[in-house]
């Protein structure tokens, strides 16, 4: 049964404005990475349902049509936290592999492991710190997505040095990410305020 969330009606029409134009771009993102259709528009797979290439929450898994080869984005995340790119993808039906996550808190980690097969069974990689990790030995991945700390950079720091902030270490340590493994698809989340002509900067030289 697919999951169900109650949202205030304003809430929901705003998401219902953008959900299927964005999972309409991912459709045409793989199809241009791997040029085959997407197994979910043919496994009878309802849209907003936990589905994953067995990676998903919980442990479901897409079933592919008969025939018919499953291309799934793999998909890497630092500054993990509650996964929510692995459920965005899940909801909007996009099948993915769950390469690997990254966070140094505990509850997270707990969390990652609680919900996600790929990380209880060991075939996603958990590391505990980006700072020290080698960004080299991150598993093949075709997205990775990295929402850093927001701290020099919010509107409520005062004082702060943007990029050469000491909170700004995570910042370089996702640059250095994409830079080692160069993935098609790379998202960096944060606040809208200070710094991003800076990040555009950065990212450009990298890229």
């Amino acid at each position: 049964m697919a999951p169900s969330l109650a949202l205030p009606d304003a809430m929901g029409r705003q998401l219902e404005s953008w959900a299927m134009p964005l999972r309409k771009t991912f459709e045409e993102t793989r199809l241009a990475l791997f040029g085959a259709r997407p197994c979910y528009a043919a496994s009878g797979t309802a849209a907003g349902s936990m589905t994953g290439c067995g990676d998903c929450p919980h442990g479901g898994a897409a079933s592919p049509g008969a025939g018919e080869a499953c291309p799934a984005i793999r998909v890497s995340t630092d500054f993990s936290g509650l996964e929510t790119p692995l459920f965005a993808l899940s909801l909007l039906g996009v099948p993915f592999k769950h390469c690997s996550s990254c966070d140094n808190a505990p509850a997270p980690r707990l969390w990652g492991h609680a919900n996600f097969a790929a990380l209880r069974r060991g075939s996603a990689k958990f590391f505990e710190d980006v700072l020290v990790r080698d960004p080299k030995t991150l598993p093949q991945h075709t997205l990775y997505v990295a929402g850093f700390p927001c701290t020099p950079f919010s509107g409520m720091h005062a004082g702060t040095k943007l990029l050469k902030d000491v909170n700004a270490r995570q910042y370089y340590a996702a640059v250095r990410t994409i830079a080692a493994n160069s993935p098609p698809i790379a998202v960096l989340e944060n606040v809208i305020g200070r710094g991003l002509t800076c990040f555009d900067r950065e990212v450009t030289c990298v890229g």
